[in-house]
């Protein structure tokens, strides 16, 4: 499959220079991480992650209450050798206190209940949508924003699975069907190219954060397209905002008046660069970038890998 994707891209792609270098390493890492949509969410990898002592035992506890689930899903219960390996290390590591773990009534949070509907405002916002495992794992890097996959759904709706739009708009029906198919072939062990239902919450000026760094030639597609088009949402969401403010501030007068005409213009500016944030990358959006790509496909976010 790897080798596909670097046809495609090549073919596709193959004038545009710098972005897609004379060695053909960006095109490579390209293919790799199209194919690694085929690879398992259990498979196994190595990270360095600093904790306190605290924190490290509610971990452990909370992998402990996980174990005794009976309603654990099929996600933990594809860890679940993982987890009592991580306990028993802390444990033989005397960094296991029976009585240090959390009393708020928390538990591990990738999980969780769905909600009625979206909220964009201003301030805060909730969102729902799918998203692949591979681009749910992008998303958790900006640690402000709250994500977990909607549980029920998880349980019991039938498997849907991303399809690269490389596949899509300059493939073949052939590669198309070769896909679903190899990528079904792996559904019990949870490919990393299977959609969940994800809810996001967290605070506007946080996604505002995120789209600075997502909406790039450099960002994974999946995860661009999905930043692009919720800011073209927030730029509308903002605009009934605003309506409704100034005709709000029509009955006011004084400070109060004058304190919600400073509020719109705060509200404005962020519409403004959702606005620009819904139409290009992030370096047409004031960003400063330090490598510039002369990607024109990237630069418009219309690119397909």
């Amino acid at each position: 499959m790897e080798n596909i994707f670097q046809k495609l891209i090549d073919e596709k792609y193959g004038a545009n220079r710098p972005f897609f270098d004379e060695k053909g390493v960006r095109t490579t890492k390209l293919a790799q991480e199209n194919a690694r949509y085929m690879l398992s969410v259990f498979t196994p990898t190595n990270m360095v992650y600093t904790t306190s002592f605290r924190q490290l035992n509610y971990l452990a506890h909370w992998l402990r209450d996980e174990l005794n689930n009976p309603d654990s899903n099929r996600f933990y219960a594809g860890v679940k050798n993982e987890m009592l390996e991580f306990i028993n290390y802390v444990k033989d590591q005397n960094l296991y206190a029976e009585n240090l773990e959390d009393h708020k009534d928390r538990r591990l949070s990738l999980f969780g209940p769905g909600v009625l509907g979206e909220d964009l405002t201003s301030e805060r916002y909730t969102l729902n949508y799918y998203t692949s495992f591979a681009s749910l794992a992008q998303a958790h890097r900006h640690r402000t924003i709250h994500y977990r996959i909607n549980e029920y759904r998880f349980n019991n709706e039938p498997a849907k699975y991303f399809l690269p739009p490389i596949l899509i708009n300059y493939g073949d029906q052939g590669l198309i069907d070769e896909w679903f198919i190899d990528i079904q072939s792996v559904e019990e062990r949870l490919p990393q190219g299977k959609l969940v239902n994800v809810v996001e919450n967290g605070d506007t000026s946080d996604f505002i954060l995120k789209a600075k760094e997502r909406e790039c030639s450099e960002a994974q597609w999946e995860i661009m397209d999905l930043t692009r088009r919720y800011s073209k949402r927030f730029s509308a969401a903002l605009n009934n905002e605003i309506e409704r403010a100034n005709s709000k501030a029509n009955f006011l007068s004084g400070l109060n008046r004058e304190d919600l005409l400073n509020t719109i213009e705060s509200i404005e500016e962020k519409k403004a660069l959702f606005d620009k944030l819904s139409t290009g990358a992030r370096c047409t959006a004031g960003y400063k970038c330090t490598r510039p790509c002369g990607f024109k496909e990237g630069i418009n976010l219309e690119r397909d890998i």
